[in-house]
């Protein structure tokens, strides 16, 4: 089981490879980190930032709110005999899982130790609870904006390829 909340996906359409990339561009902004770091509240004029490249996508959902939590799609679009494949994976930016493994440490160094000294001294005070409610509150923290705007891509990216999800019991989630 993986810690760090993630999503594989594998889409089938019967559109062609060139029409699913061709439709993707028509919906994304090229990626431009400084303009978004200059202009945070600008209005979105398309629901998705990023870049393509050959058969291949990087992308964001344009959001007007702050979520750190925010799933960076890879993608790859491969041809199949009667249909076209879109290989997804959703996870959180690099930054936010290298900060998160150093607060979850750091946390879970805290609840080793406290559960060293009740099992030594005993449970004596409610106090004793905050580390774990820490890690409890840091992983739901991380888990459940992800898991609310990975919903909100897969419905999208479904609508957009007229796609069906290639197996939705092999759907990794959170």
């Amino acid at each position: 089981m993986k810690f760090f909340p993630y999503e594989r996906i594998t889409f089938n359409t019967r559109l062609s490879k060139g029409e699913v990339l061709k439709r993707l561009k028509s919906r994304l902004d090229p990626k431009d980190e400084l303009n978004y770091l200059l202009k945070p509240k600008r209005s979105f004029l398309k629901p998705y930032s990023g870049k393509i490249w050959d058969d291949q996508f990087k992308i964001k959902r344009s959001i007007s709110y702050q979520n750190s939590f925010l799933p960076v799609i890879f993608g790859r679009v491969d041809n199949d005999t009667f249909k076209t494949r879109i290989h997804i994976k959703m996870r959180l930016s690099t930054f936010i899982i290298v900060f998160m493994m150093i607060w979850m440490g750091g946390v879970s160094i805290g609840c080793i130790a406290i559960a060293i000294i009740i099992l030594d001294e005993g449970f004596k005070d409610i106090g004793t609870l905050v580390p774990f409610i820490m890690w409890i509150f840091g992983y739901c923290l991380m888990t459940i904006p992800f898991k609310w705007e990975s919903t909100k891509s897969i419905k999208y990216l479904t609508e957009l390829f007229e796609a069906e999800i290639e197996d939705k019991n092999k759907l990794r989630t959170i």
